[in-house]
């Protein structure tokens, strides 16, 4: 008696699916990135558009400000600049750093500002020495500046 084995005809099968499957696979793949590579990113998602101009370290007196290089130990300190952004407002940080320190900020604040001149009180003591400022939208550097307390 002689046994018939099927085996050839159902590797015939598997291999028809298996095309088919792969070749369905390749057309939906071909399908997605041709479609999707026309699609623009939604605006509302984008990153705004945040300008920092004229930063610097500056003093309030006899009812005007003034741009300054350095700041007294016992002034009221302040940091100024120029905003520009299409967001109504922008939560700005503000890392303090000692130079010669770089490490860890000595300083962190963050506030929200609209658009226009920014006036950001520093009501942290500085010891007198070197300082650098950035400021920073995210993790976006805006500006940097340097100044220095003296006693």
């Amino acid at each position: 008696m002689k046994i018939l084995h099927d085996r050839p005809a159902l590797n015939e099968d598997l291999a028809v699916i298996f095309s088919f499957c792969f070749l369905a696979c390749l057309l939906l793949g071909w399908a997605l990135t041709t479609f999707t590579s026309n699609i623009k990113p939604d605006p509302a998602f984008a990153p705004p558009t945040i300008i920092v101009n004229n930063a610097g370290p500056c003093l309030f007196q006899n009812g005007k400000w003034l741009v300054v290089e350095s700041f007294r130990v016992e002034d009221k300190k302040y940091v100024c600049a120029d905003l520009e952004t299409d967001e109504v407002e922008s939560d700005i940080t503000f890392q303090f750093y000692k130079l010669g320190e770089m490490s860890l900020p000595i300083k962190v604040d963050s506030d929200v500002f609209k658009n226009g001149q920014i006036r950001f009180l520093v009501d942290h003591r500085l010891d007198p020495g070197e300082y650098t400022v950035l400021i920073r939208w995210a993790r976006r550097l805006l500006a940097e500046f340097d100044f220095e307390v003296i006693p």
